[in-house]
C-alpha cells in the first residue's frame, strides 16, 4: 500500500527506526540472560526484528545496524557482562548468515544499493536547501509545527506535487498514522519548523536519553544494566538514522523513543546496584 500511494521501493522508514531502537535491547538480554527460555525468547525477537529491518531494503539503517552490534558487542564484552566465547560464536554465526544472504541475493542487493541512488541524493540536497531557506527566514522559532508544507511551494520545494496529489492523505489512511512532510533529515527538519531554539531543545532531548543509558548501565547489574546497554545502543542508532529520515516523529518511533527515555531514567535513579530481576534467573 505505502509503494501505491508514495511510489517509494522501501517499506515506510519508520519500520527501519523502530527496528534499530528496540532490536538491539533484546539482543542484549540474548546475550546475556541466565534463564534458557527468556534467551531464546530474545533471540527470537532480535532475529525476527533483524530480518523485518532486512526486508525494508533501507540502505543507510542496516549499516548502522552492523554498527550497532559492534558498539553493543563491544559495550558487553568490555563490562564483562557476556564471555568473549558467546561473542564469537554469535559473531561467526551472524558472519555466515550474512555471507548466505550475499551469495544468493547478490543480484538484489547490488540492484538495492545501486538503483535511483543518484537521484535519491539529489533530491535530498535539493530539499535541505529548500529548508536552509526557511530556517534562514525564520531562525528563532521556525515555520511552526506542522507548518512545513504550508511554506513547500514558496521556497521551491520539488515534492510539493506530492502534497497536490494528496499522496499524504492517502499514506495516512493506509498506515493510519501522522505523516508529515519535511525534508529527509531528522534535525533540519526540527530546526526549520522549530528553529534554532526548538533544535536546541531537541538536542538536550536526545542526547539527555544517551546520558540516562550511561548512568542506568553504572547504577545497575544483570538484566537492567543490560537493558539500559541496549537501549543506549538503540537510541545512537535512531540518531544516525536521522541523518536521512525524520522518522523519529511517525507516532510510533517517538511514542517508544519517550517511553524508552522514561526507562533509562527510572535505572538512572536506582543507585542500590540490584538490576538482577528474579523473573529473569
Amino acid at each position: 500500500g505505502w509503494t501505491r500511494a508514495t511510489g517509494s521501493v522501501a517499506h515506510p522508514p519508520y519500520l527501519a527506526a523502530f527496528f534499530l531502537l528496540t532490536v538491539p535491547i533484546f539482543m542484549a538480554f540474548a546475550l546475556t540472560l541466565k534463564s534458557r527460555t527468556y534467551r531464546w525468547l530474545s533471540i527470537a525477537v532480535a532475529v525476527f526484528g533483524l530480518a523485518g529491518l532486512m526486508c525494508t531494503l533501507a540502505r543507510l539503517p542496516i549499516v548502522v545496524m552492523m554498527g550497532q552490534i559492534g558498539l553493543l558487542f563491544i559495550l558487553l564484552t568490555g563490562l564483562r557482562m557476556t564471555p568473549i566465547t558467546r561473542i564469537l560464536a554469535a559473531s561467526t554465526f551472524a558472519g555466515l548468515v550474512l555471507s548466505a544472504i550475499a551469495l544468493f541475493g547478490a543480484e538484489l542487493i547490488y540492484d538495492r544499493l545501486s538503483r535511483d541512488l543518484e537521484s535519491s541524493v539529489d533530491q535530498r540536497v535539493a530539499e535541505y536547501k529548500v529548508a536552509l531557506d526557511m530556517l534562514m527566514d525564520h531562525p528563532f522559532f521556525g515555520v511552526g509545527l506542522n507548518n512545513y508544507a504550508a511554506f513547500m511551494e514558496e521556497y521551491g520545494s520539488s515534492t510539493v506535487w506530492g502534497i497536490k496529489q494528496k499522496w499524504h492523505d492517502v499514506a495516512t489512511q493506509l498506515t493510519h498514522m501522522r505523516l508529515l512532510p519535511g525534508p529527509l533529515n531528522g534535525f533540519l527538519y526540527v530546526a526549520t519548523v522549530t528553529g534554532t531554539i526548538g533544535l536546541a531543545t531537541f538536542l538536550w532531548l536526545a542526547f539527555g536519553g544517551l546520558v540516562l543509558s550511561r548512568r542506568g548501565i553504572r547504577n545497575n547489574s544483570g538484566p537492567v544494566r543490560a537493558a539500559c546497554i541496549g537501549m543506549l545502543v538503540g537510541m545512537v542508532g535512531l540518531y544516525l538514522h536521522q541523518a536521512l529520515s525524520y522518522s523519529i516523529w511517525i507516532d510510533t518511533v517517538i511514542t517508544v523513543w519517550i517511553v524508552l527515555i522514561g526507562l533509562a531514567g527510572c535505572a538512572a535513579a536506582n543507585t542500590g546496584r540490584t538490576g538482577t530481576a528474579a523473573v529473569f534467573r
